[in-house]
């Protein structure tokens, strides 16, 4: 990501982005992204308006991301919780890729269709342990 400024014209700074929010701002048309940049001559400022480029990048593609918390690991292996009626949940396997932000990219176990827990997520597992424990 190469960012720029008005206030330094000509200048320039390359970084890597870290986050990209999900939110955009109706009236100005922006969206905030967290960028990291050596800023050895301390000219940029916390919340200061760049604009930038992303430079390098080849194509796109679509991945399935849900929050970390919906994440679990029961057994040592990655699942998450998917509602198969009003008051049912079943165990589905999922291999996780990478992180972006708070949120886990979901690589394999998920076609994006389900309803995945994520606020409960622990919840759901302990009360499965618990279950589990008591059947031995």
């Amino acid at each position: 990501m190469r960012i720029r400024t008005s206030l330094y014209a000509g200048r320039g700074w390359d970084g890597r982005i870290l986050h990209v929010g999900d939110v955009v701002d109706e009236k100005s048309r922006t969206v905030k992204v967290r960028v990291a940049t050596p800023n050895t001559s301390l000219l940029l400022k916390p919340n200061m308006f760049v604009q930038g480029d992303i430079v390098g990048v080849s194509g796109t593609r679509d991945v399935l991301t849900l929050p970390a918390d919906a994440v679990q690991t029961i057994n040592g292996d990655p699942v998450v919780f998917v509602r198969v009626a009003p008051d049912r949940f079943a165990v589905r396997p999922v291999e996780p890729g990478g992180r972006t932000g708070d949120r886990r990219v979901i690589a394999k176990g998920l076609d994006g269709s389900e309803s995945v827990v994520v606020t409960g997520a622990f919840a759901l597992k302990a009360e499965l342990l618990k279950s589990s424990l008591a059947g031995e």
